[in-house]
């Protein structure tokens, strides 16, 4: 949730399919390029309104979501 500029996008271990989230495309073309820096083609990155997700229920393991309560209108 919220996978922003992809700050993040490097410390993911290359075995996890990463699917990364963010409501501003322009954050996520950031992230789109820093995974490509990092050789991650692998990594999905969607626009999505994290309260309102087109996810299957239990459609992941773990949902990581650092920084989002401090940034969103309605954490």
């Amino acid at each position: 949730m919220g996978v922003g500029t992809g700050l993040s996008l490097p410390h993911y271990p290359r075995a996890a399919r990463v699917t990364g989230v963010d409501l501003s495309a322009e954050m996520l073309e950031r992230a789109r390029n820093r995974a490509g820096d990092i050789g991650r083609r692998d990594i999905e990155l969607l626009r999505m309104d994290a309260g309102r997700l087109s996810f299957d229920d239990a459609s992941f393991d773990t949902v990581l979501a650092p920084y989002v309560m401090s940034v969103v209108p309605e954490p």
